[in-house]
């Protein structure tokens, strides 16, 4: 995938604005990093999470779907600790495939041009209240990165915004000078990026019904 979109960054015009979307299906499972990324984390030095069970305290209604079934119940310290070790080393991976995009725009003279989004789609439990995957509304599976950077964007702020992700495409229309239309349901994040607004008072999830 990486590969592709620097392919597609090598070819285009410097003057021309350009929209490039890279969906790494990593770090979701099969956690496959290459041997070199797996050697940076030994799990006998991951610390269990804090809220660690062995399995949750009642039935969730799909805590037997296919990823609750990467680990064996009751789930155990020691296999938590290889699978976050092997998530951590596809974290790192994704990480160096970002290296990789920064250095070419760096290298064609975009980087300061360009408007950059990291997010994910979901967390994942890995332990915590006996849980593996992202089927629940606990903050580890609902709570996702979301870094932006770049032109109109101020440098080394953190915000304790509340957004969703479909929030993201009318902050970067706001950002590009492009209108936002009226279907679109998100609110725009750059009232809070420039300290002006508050976005959200609140989020709702809901999980099937629990």
């Amino acid at each position: 995938y990486t590969d592709a979109a620097l392919e597609f960054l090598r070819q285009q015009p410097k003057e021309v604005p350009f929209f490039l979307y890279l969906a790494l299906q990593s770090p979701h499972d099969p956690r496959t990093a290459p041997p070199d990324f797996h050697a940076l984390f030994n799990p006998e030095a991951i610390p269990t999470p804090d809220a660690f069970l062995p399995e949750h305290p009642f039935r969730i209604g799909d805590d037997r779907v296919r990823d609750e079934l990467l680990a064996p119940y009751p789930r155990t310290p020691e296999i938590v600790r290889r699978h976050t070790a092997d998530y951590l080393a596809m974290i790192s991976h994704d990480d160096h495939q970002m290296g990789r995009i920064m250095s070419l725009l760096k290298e064609r003279g975009l980087y300061e041009k360009t408007i950059i989004v990291i997010t994910g789609d979901n967390g994942l439990a890995l332990g915590r209240h006996g849980l593996f995957g992202k089927q629940n509304v606990y903050d580890h599976s609902v709570h996702v990165p979301l870094i932006l950077a770049g032109p109109g964007i101020r440098r080394g702020r953190r915000l304790d915004a509340l957004c969703y992700l479909f929030d993201i495409y009318p902050t970067l229309c706001d950002l590009c000078g492009l209108k936002v239309p009226e279907s679109v349901q998100g609110l725009s994040l750059v009232g809070s990026l420039q300290g002006k607004s508050e976005h959200r008072k609140a989020l709702m999830f809901a999980y099937k019904n629990y």
